[in-house]
């Protein structure tokens, strides 16, 4: 009966570990799915930037037709100062090509049928200027003409070449010019090279190998990395390129002025990602880039789940051995915790800085085999990024989830965010994630190492020690946040300091001040701040680190260590 019951004993905890890796797997897959969003997300605005300045462009360019309008009032009995105007207007903004003042049929009887001062950059880049109309160059029928004249109200042409013109692949903002009774007797207008807008877009696109370009409202293109296609080419060529026929019907979607992504492979076989949006003047902007390149940070999340997914299972596997094997089993379990640990270990930031601006260190002693402490930090474009950060717990479960918090850290840091943003995001992936209810508190900050600026965001972590040069060891109280992954939407704040150079940061947890001695007494605040005020200033920030470790080693003496112990130390 004994044996039996055993059995059932055995296969309920079986069972129940089975599920608990079920759940773990949905945890973290969902997990997983919501950085996915995020990622295509940040795409999505990448491509919003891109639509921003584009509009920019046009509406800066806008108002220069406006401004010339009212010259051309000003001057309206001296018709030869409008070739001075449009001159002077094109060798004053970079940003368009050419700049016309047209006038109707015999506006100026003197002048002739055809009256349309016109000046331009030639392909050395000099202003130049000429009377545009003539019977071959009938611009009365054009569109950057006859639109405005019509309809009275500012028009964008069509791209279109400018034969007989600028002698470009251009597009036109025009703007009547009319007189007291509301009539139009003028046409001003500002050109845009579609050469100059490709060059322009391929500027800012946000990813590496990444390119833009704008479809017409025809679906040819107005802008293109490849200046040749630009108004001889259309989507149907971009699938005969490419070698996919789902380029068509994502050209469908984007001249009907949808918005959305795709995914589409070329004759080479690489894969690419691409987000597309319409703009006011009813053309279509995509964004073209390698999906190795935008999902990069994502797929090595997915390597580094997979693997804590295979751990997991190894230590369940083991779990069950140990309920049914000897002792002898139980210290190939310890064995195997202690790999753990180590790979634990190696996920830690090494690369400690020493030369240069920063001199930086930092040490973790868990308290178990495995802990739930975590720090991490890296340099990039001259600023560095840092974090600490405890779990909630002990053991396995904290373990893990450090490894995911870490990842996480890193994963959305790199997305561009100030520190009250990162810990934001990070609340609400754990929040919506956090089936059992464990919860982590942070220090994240990030330091300008050209201004000395440094901004942060405490999510219920402890105060930070800053060590001015002139002023002495002092605690820094942030603003009160709570840790992450307890409150949906908190509304996190941060804030910022500007440090000397010299300046040294001290970022720790819980396990220094609370460390207990025999008597039960703690190190405490006070003590860790005598301690730091008598560290020499010349110490590196290793061995400050080691100091402060064997302190509370000492201090502790032959009592077991009840937490895990994390000490930062950032010198500027």
């Amino acid at each position: 009966m004994k044996i039996e019951k055993s059995r059932l004993g055995l296969v309920g905890i079986i069972t129940s570990l089975v599920l608990i890796l079920a759940l773990l797997v949905g945890t973290v897959f969902y997990v997983f799915d919501r950085l996915r969003f995020q990622v295509i997300q940040s795409a999505e605005l990448s491509l919003q930037k891109v639509i921003e300045d584009i509009e920019e462009v046009m509406q800066s360019t806008a108002i220069i037709p406006e401004n010339v309008a009212w010259m051309v009032q000003e001057k309206k009995d001296q018709p030869d100062a409008m070739f001075g105007i449009t001159s002077h207007i094109v060798e004053n903004n970079e940003q368009i090509a050419g700049c016309a003042i047209a006038f109707i049929p015999d506006f100026y009887p003197r002048k002739g049928h055809y009256f349309s001062p016109y000046s331009y950059r030639d392909s050395l880049h000099q202003v130049r200027t000429i009377q545009m109309g003539n019977p071959s160059y009938d611009y009365f029928s054009m569109e950057w003409f006859a639109n405005p004249y019509e309809q009275g109200r500012v028009c964008w042409s069509e791209p279109y070449f400018d034969e007989g013109g600028g002698e470009m692949p251009m597009t036109t903002c025009s703007v009547p010019v009319k007189n007291e009774k509301g009539e139009v007797y003028a046409i001003t207008t500002a050109d845009i090279s579609l050469d100059a807008l490709s060059s322009h877009l391929s500027s800012i696109v946000p990813y590496e190998g990444a390119m833009a370009f704008l479809l017409g409202k025809d679906g040819t293109f107005i802008s293109h990395p490849d200046r040749f296609w630009i108004l001889k080419k259309n989507l149907n060529d971009m699938a005969k390129e490419m070698g996919d026929e789902r380029i068509l019907s994502l050209g469908k979607k984007m001249l009907a002025g949808e918005s959305g992504t795709a995914l589409f492979q070329t004759k080479s076989g690489s894969h690419q990602f691409i987000v597309y949006a319409p703009l006011s003047t009813k053309w279509s902007v995509a964004l073209v880039s390698p999906l190795n390149v935008v999902f990069s940070l994502l797929h090595k999340i997915y390597r580094i789940i997979w693997i804590f997914l295979i751990f997991i299972a190894f230590l369940i596997w083991m779990v069950v051995r140990y309920i049914r094997r000897t002792a002898g089993d139980k210290m190939r379990m310890e064995s195997e915790l202690n790999i753990a640990s180590g790979i634990q270990d190696e996920m830690l930031a090494k690369n400690f800085p020493t030369e240069g601006p920063v001199d930086l260190y930092a040490a973790l002693k868990p308290a178990r085999e495995t802990g739930g402490d975590l720090y991490d930090f890296y340099l990039k474009e001259n600023k560095l990024h840092f974090a600490i950060g405890d779990v909630s717990g002990k053991g396995v479960p904290a373990a893990l989830f450090m490894a995911i918090t870490r990842s996480v850290i890193r994963f959305i840091a790199g997305l561009g965010l100030n520190p009250e943003q990162i810990v934001s995001r990070i609340n609400h992936t754990f929040y919506a994630t956090n089936s059992s209810s464990m919860f982590v508190t942070l220090f994240v900050g990030t330091m300008d190492l050209d201004s000395m600026e440094m901004s942060i965001c405490n999510a219920g972590h402890n105060p930070i020690l800053l060590m001015d040069p002139d002023e002495g060891p002092r605690y820094f109280k942030a603003h009160t946040n709570v840790a992450a992954g307890l409150v949906e939407d908190f509304p996190y704040q941060g804030e910022t300091l500007t440090l000397k150079p010299g300046t040294r940061i001290l970022l720790y947890t819980d396990g220094v001040t609370e460390a207990e001695n025999n008597e039960k007494e703690q190190y405490g605040e006070q003590r860790l701040l005598d301690f730091a005020a008598a560290q020499p200033a010349a110490l590196t920030a290793r061995e400050w680190v080691g100091a402060l470790m064997g302190s509370v080693k000492d201090f502790v003496g032959k009592a077991p260590q009840n937490d895990d112990i994390t000490i930062l130390l950032i010198k500027f």
